[in-house]
């Protein structure tokens, strides 16, 4: 009976629907065109949304029908497209297509809940938001929008929204606030009545001034332009006054920046001074992903300079050079280049105030170096520029340039099929070969870039090869063989002669008979050397074991090595490698001396020695302790000697002093490497003696001459720890106490990053009349490092050096920081270099270039 009476309900339901099914569609044109059947037509208005708009609300939605008005009520959001507006009261037009959002109350009366738009990129907070979503143009009260680091406060504001993703916005401002900081009421910013945004492009503004706290300021601009944009743009680099007593008054770092490409932008710097003195500067970087990359900076500077207790003045033109390349490893299989360039004139940096790190640096180097790996062979190809500028001499040293050619390691005689043959001995047989051409010259600064240089330069070109090979013999003991063969190839040659001239010198009434000239001729000539060697070396091991106890073991690796060189007498026939002059035109006192006629070598003056035969002794050693742990039940090793080495030599050809002075030296860490101590003696095996009140080197052995098996002829101990202060507690088990009840960070955490550096050298040796000398040659402790007081105030130390012998507080960096929030103030105080500023300006941001007041800085250091 159910199922009977169910039935006839659906039926009477749909007999009405069939007579509405067969309507014909009004104006359609049924005589041979398109006849649309079974199928109603709903006309849609123009003035209607494209696409559907999603809404919804937290705690419930309340529809007029008569208005065709909706409300949402609590987290209420609605969105259209791109565009999403969320607040805790939304009411929507559906006549005129508008949303109106409001912020909720809460229980207090406070408004919670603030309307909150996203159209794609752009986002921004409001007290009342009207938008239109046909028009897409809204009304909008009491906004705050962020444009990168700028927050923009509007009173009343009209918002335009693109087609886009946000970034063809337009928004209008009345009565707005343009400030980087973030607080909800503004601590400082540049007040306007009116503006236009276009988002992640440009801020344009009417006239306008400075406002802090509220309070107009009489800073006033007539109009402003700031690039907003997320990438980077050209704009005018804002200067930093300055003052100092031997420039005055100045503008330092004013400037245009520009981006030439998304691969490379300048910097266009510069600095005046009221009393004549300027800079002039170009920085750049450049960065190609996956390429290279790198930076230059080319400076300019004409300081004027009063003299001391005169009217007069000095003029100084130095200029910097500084350039530092460097290509990514994987950039190319065969070609590198990279390095780096700084080079001076007129003491550049010596001339820049307040910075310690140019105080303590003496001397400059530079190097480039272009690389070729030559496909499928083992040579390799070098082109390369070396410099090194004493800044206290002034003296240059400039290579420029040095080629060579450098072939890895071959095996002329291996086999092919190695692997199913035995090994021979000569398939171990290796060649190398190297060479090299190098133009240098050694100036001063001032006459780097002068013709004079030309006159000075010194150029050569040598070579060698070297064949060696490494076997075993009775198993355990290594033998390496080698004999090399080195060229230099000479461009002058070097001729020295006795004039026959009587003559004394200024002041002195004494004749000097005969006068030493030298020349340089201009002609090529060959040095040729070889030398051969045989170093055998084998390893011991000798240890101790227990199985209870903390102690566990103890462990010695000694590494013994003996090798002998041999090279020729070059001094003798047919080696003509060297000359001799007279000292004197006096034949009973004249002497006869022997110099190298070889000269102006780029690579230095070669070390000729007589007939060398020579065998060297060298012993190596490493002692390790293990011992078992408690505290987590493992075992550990701790190193008790580090690498202590000795070594000496026995001369065959020699004939006096065979035997070498014996040297020893090492290293060790303790305290988990916080303390490395270096140590190093020399052992003297022939005794001493007087002559004339001066202990002087006797022929025979210390255990004959003096009764002693060695004498002890220089020694040294260095202690080098650095550490931060935290490591130092944390190796003594402090542990960090809790905060105060305010927050404030533990004694503990304050000095935790506190970096601290100690150096204790002691140095020994002998005085020329016997006595042993024992000294302290460097004493000296160091601390830097940054000190938060409270969460807003903070002091730094920086390089805070002390020298123990007499020197001092070395080059202190003292400073004061004190965090407001969106404005910073520091001051810092350099007291060797008389130099101290204070600053007092907004964060680094966008509108930094506000300061109250501004730089202020004094030097009265003479350097």
């Amino acid at each position: 009976m159910n199922k009977v009476y169910i039935f006839f309900v659906i039926y009477s339901l749909a007999i009405p629907a069939g007579p509405w099914a067969q309507v014909p569609v009004p104006g359609a044109d049924t005589a041979g065109g398109l006849t649309l059947r079974d199928t109603a037509l709903f006309f849609v208005s123009p003035d209607s949304i494209e696409v559907p708009v999603h809404y919804g609300a937290r705690d419930r939605v309340r529809f007029e029908y008569g208005d065709r008005v909706i409300h949402l009520y609590g987290d209420a959001y609605i969105r259209y497209q791109t565009m999403e507006i969320r607040a805790g009261y939304i009411r929507v037009e559906l006549r005129n297509n508008i949303a109106v959002a409001e912020p909720a109350s809460d229980s207090l009366g406070r408004r919670v809940e603030v309307p909150d738009f996203n159209d794609g990129r752009q986002t921004f907070k409001a007290q009342r938001i009207r938008y239109n979503f046909n028009t897409r143009k809204g009304y909008i009260d009491e906004i705050v929008t962020r444009e990168g680091d700028l927050y923009v406060h509007g009173r009343q504001t009209k918002f335009i929204s693109g087609q886009g993703s946000g970034t063809d916005d337009i928004i209008f401002n009345q009565h707005a606030l343009l400030t980087t900081c973030d607080a909800e009421h503004p601590h400082y910013g540049i007040a306007s009545k009116r503006q236009k945004i276009i988002p992640n492009k440009l801020a344009v503004i009417g006239p306008s001034y400075v406002q802090i706290q509220d309070i107009p300021t009489p800073l006033w601009l007539p109009f402003g332009f700031f690039p907003i944009s997320k990438n980077a743009r050209a704009g005018i680099l804002f200067p930093r006054e300055y003052t100092y007593d031997d420039r005055g008054f100045g503008l330092t770092n004013v400037g245009y920046y520009l981006p030439v490409s998304d691969n490379l932008d300048l910097k266009f710097l510069g600095d005046i001074f009221f009393k004549g003195s300027f800079r002039l500067a170009v920085n750049g970087n450049y960065k190609t992903r996956y390429k290279y990359n790198g930076n230059f900076s080319l400076q300019y500077e004409n300081r004027i300079q009063e003299l001391p207790n005169s009217y007069l003045t000095s003029v100084n033109r130095p200029i910097s050079i500084r350039w530092s390349h460097n290509q990514e490893s994987g950039a190319h299989p065969y070609h590198s280049f990279g390095g780096s360039v700084e080079i001076e004139t007129g003491g550049f940096s010596k001339l820049q105030y307040g910075s310690y790190q140019t105080a303590l640096q003496n001397v400059l180097r530079s190097n480039l170096t272009y690389n070729l790996q030559i496909p499928n062979s083992p040579f390799k190809l070098s082109a390369s520029m070396f410099h090194s500028q004493n800044l206290i001499s002034r003296e240059v040293n400039l290579t420029l340039p040095e080629l060579s050619l450098q072939m890895r390691s071959v095996n002329p005689f291996r086999r092919r099929n190695r692997a199913v043959q035995k090994e021979r001995w000569y398939d171990r047989i290796a060649t190398t070969y190297s060479a090299q051409i190098r133009n240098s010259v050694n100036t001063t600064d001032t006459l780097l870039f002068s013709e004079q240089v030309f006159d000075q330069l010194r150029y050569g070109f040598r070579h060698g090869l070297e064949v060696n090979s490494n076997f075993r013999v009775l198993k355990y003991l290594s033998i390496t063989p080698v004999i090399s063969y080195k060229e230099e190839i000479s461009f002058f040659d070097q001729n020295i002669r006795l004039l026959d001239t009587v003559y004394t010198k200024p002041g002195d009434t004494t004749l000097i008979y005969g006068k030493l000239d030298t020349t340089l001729s201009r002609s090529i000539t060959s040095f040729r050397t070889a030398s051969a060697s045989a170093t055998m070396s084998t390893q011991l091991f000798g240890q101790i074991l227990s199985s209870r106890g903390w102690f566990r073991g103890i462990r010695h690796q000694l590494t013994p090595s003996i090798s002998f060189n041999y090279s020729p007498d070059y001094h003798q026939s047919p080696f003509s490698y060297f000359r001799t002059y007279e000292t004197d035109l006096r034949p009973e006192k004249s002497e006869t001396r022997e110099y190298l006629r070889f000269a102006n070598s780029p690579f230095g003056l070669p070390s000729v020695p007589g007939e060398n035969f020579t065998l060297s002794f060298n012993l190596l050693n490493r002692v390790e302790m293990k011992y078992y742990r408690r505290q987590d039940s493992s075992f550990r090793k701790l190193p008790l000697i580090e690498n202590f080495n000795l070594s000496a030599q026995y001369r065959v050809s020699a004939d006096s002093f065979r035997l070498s002075p014996i040297t020893g030296g090492g290293s060790n860490r303790f305290l988990n490497g916080i303390l490395t101590v270096y140590y190093g003696f020399q052992l003297d095996p022939y005794g001493r003696k007087f002559v004339d009140g001066k202990e002087v080197r006797s022929k025979e052995f210390a255990i004959h001459e003096n009764k002693k098996l060695v004498i002890l002829n220089s020694g040294y101990l260095n202690f080098n720890a650095a550490a931060t202060l935290g490591q130092l507690a944390g190796m003594f088990g402090a542990k960090s106490a809790n905060k105060s009840a305010e927050g404030l960070p533990s004694l503990h955490e304050l000095f935790y990053d506190f970096s601290l550096q100690y150096i204790l050298n002691f140095r020994h040796s002998r005085s020329a009349d016997g006595k042993d000398v024992f000294e302290r040659t460097v004493h000296n402790i160091g601390l830097r490092g940054s000190l938060s007081l409270t969460r807003n105030w903070r002091i730094n130390l920086n390089n805070i050096s002390f020298n123990f012998d007499g020197g001092g507080v070395q080059y202190p960096t003292l400073g004061l920081e004190r965090d407001l929030h969106c404005w910073v103030m520091r001051f810092d105080w350099s007291p060797q270099f008389g130099y101290y500023s204070f600053y007092l300006g907004v964060k680094p941001g966008s509108l930094e270039f506000i300061r109250i007041p501004s730089n202020q800085a004094f030097s009265g250091a003479t350097r």
